[in-house]
């Protein structure tokens, strides 16, 4: 979601888990406030921010917006692979079943 609207609402329930902010603005106040309240933090940005408790910051080359995204893809696909991981989870697997949003193949919906 975008950072005002984390801001103004997500952030002030944010729970045990990791957060991952992307961004080189609002984004690097937001991640310290998270972190400075006990919360995990890792930072996508293409500034030097030093990382400290709680707070990892991934590195990116400075690109233009259209480069910037895929690199930012790429950044969350790695993590979401070493997450995956380490939770011993396939990454192609589902975690959840869902009975009531699948039809069989060869089946016909009226």
């Amino acid at each position: 979601m975008g950072t005002r609207q984390y801001l103004h609402g997500s952030m002030e329930s944010a729970g045990d888990s990791v957060h991952v902010l992307f961004g080189d603005t609002r984004e690097i106040e937001v991640a310290a406030t998270l972190a400075a309240a006990g919360h995990q933090v890792i930072l996508v940005a293409s500034q030097d921010v030093p990382g400290g408790r709680n707070l990892e910051t991934v590195r990116l080359p400075a690109r233009p917006p259209a480069q910037r995204v895929i690199l930012e893809a790429l950044a969350m696909q790695i993590l979401v692979a070493a997450v995956a991981e380490q939770r011993a989870i396939e990454i192609e697997e589902f975690i959840f079943h869902n009975s009531d949003t699948k039809v069989p193949a060869g089946s016909s919906q009226e």
